[in-house]
């Protein structure tokens, strides 16, 4: 599903995939051909960006328990990517900047929790910006740009 609106649906964003796999129904049908295709290469990387942590003996087991597994709420935490889109220069006053990242880099967002249905909420992105910085530097500049342009 490239297309995704919220509330009144007036209005529909694209997901930042849609760049790579097209916009249409079809492009779901290459994103499950890409994941069989490529998921034993995904495999092999996760593992070599893993390993030096777990097999190091000098860190405890708690802590290599969390490095990884807190990282899940990028992936299950009701994440949003989408492509740019050209009228948010407009509507949304963003500067030249930040128009230049969100065209190269897409607007990145989360939810707080499932409780709470806010997205980016800087008191709770405080926690997560240090796993977007060290892994998706580029998402979490989109996402400081999104909050320079509020004030």
């Amino acid at each position: 599903m490239p297309q995704v609106t919220f509330g009144s649906r007036s209005k529909s964003y694209k997901r930042f995939y849609s760049r790579y796999l097209g916009e249409g129904e079809e492009a779901i049908d290459r994103l499950v051909m890409k994941a069989l295709k490529d998921g034993e290469s995904w495999r092999a990387q996760i593992e070599k960006w893993q390993n030096p942590i777990i097999n190091d003996e000098s860190l405890p087991e708690w802590y290599k328990s969390a490095i990884f597994n807190e990282l899940y709420y990028i992936v299950d935490g009701s994440t949003m990517w989408f492509e740019y889109d050209p009228s948010w220069k407009k509507s949304e006053g963003i500067s030249p900047v930040t128009e230049k990242q969100l065209q190269r880099f897409g607007r990145f967002g989360y939810m707080e929790s499932w409780e709470y249905l806010m997205v980016n909420t800087y008191d709770v992105h405080f926690y997560a910006s240090w796993a977007l910085t060290k892994n998706w530097p580029n998402l979490e500049l989109s996402v400081q740009l999104d909050f320079c342009r509020l004030f």
